[in-house]
């Protein structure tokens, strides 16, 4: 069972685009859902101009945690990474609204709380390999000569300001990490899974990480590929909704695949 999948085919700029406007599709449904509430969103009727002058503000100066024993200031960039990190998962909108609202009136707790979940960064400062595997694996993974040259880096990270304004540069700008990986690279060979039994492909109509075109792909690509799509959002369906649930747990327990292209509803 394969969740939250990528086209295997994919070219590196096409991937990263696909990100850019997977998390501003999720900022939006995260906007949408904190307006919705009687009660009022903390960060006012508009979250997306609210984070933006949060930004600006965090750019001109770093906000401070407020947490005793807790000496960090918070920058755009630590802003930003708290909202990518909620973004994973619809639970945490709420406490992403909370943050945001807490730093703008001077408080970054909350954004370093979310960011540090995000990075897995230790009570003692340090953190776990999690971003250098993320590195290796996927720089080994492609092709030298399929990795953007960084002249048109350069251009996408303008271009795609202007079209992700959220989410855009830092998805261009991360195309050049692998430009600079020198090791050994062992590129993904084309594969169909020739006469394997069922591979249950789950996409999310929401993940703004692995959108849900590469799931599509990804089963039409498998011969035996089956795929399952759940109408949610956040990062990863299983095991978040029932019907998800029962279609996986009945396929891996009692081998019965569900018929392809069954949708969940959210």
């Amino acid at each position: 069972m394969l969740d939250g999948d990528v086209d295997p085919e994919a070219d590196p700029v096409a991937d990263a685009e696909g990100q850019a406007a997977g998390f501003e599709g999720a900022f939006d449904a995260f906007a949408k859902n904190c307006t919705s509430f009687r009660a009022g969103c903390p960060m006012g009727k508009d979250p997306r101009a609210f984070l933006e002058k949060l930004l600006d503000q965090a750019d001109a100066e770093p906000i401070p945690t407020g947490a005793k024993g807790d000496d960090r200031e918070a920058t755009s960039g630590d802003v930003l990474t708290a909202v990518v990190a909620a973004l994973y998962d619809e639970e945490a909108w709420p406490q992403l609204s909370q943050a945001l609202a807490a730093a703008r009136k001077g408080d970054a707790a909350g954004v370093f709380t979310l960011a540090d979940s995000y990075t897995q960064r230790m009570e003692d400062g340090s953190y776990s390999n999690l971003f250098d595997a993320n590195y290796a694996i996927n720089c080994a993974d492609t092709a030298e000569e399929d990795q953007a040259p960084e002249e048109e880096i350069r251009a996408l990270v303008a271009e795609w300001s202007e079209e992700y304004p959220l989410f855009g540069a830092g998805s261009a700008t991360a195309l050049y990490n692998c430009n600079v990986w020198d090791a050994q690279r062992t590129p993904l060979p084309e594969r169909d899974a020739e006469g394997s039994p069922p591979i249950l492909v789950i996409g999310t109509e929401g993940d703004p990480a692995t959108p849900l075109a590469g799931a599509v792909d990804m089963a039409e690509d498998l011969d035996s590929g089956v795929l399952l799509t759940w109408q949610g959002e956040g990062h990863t369906a299983y095991p978040k909704t029932k019907c998800v649930t029962q279609a996986v747990d009945a396929y891996l327990l009692e081998e019965q695949a569900p018929k392809d292209d069954l949708t969940c509803p959210a």
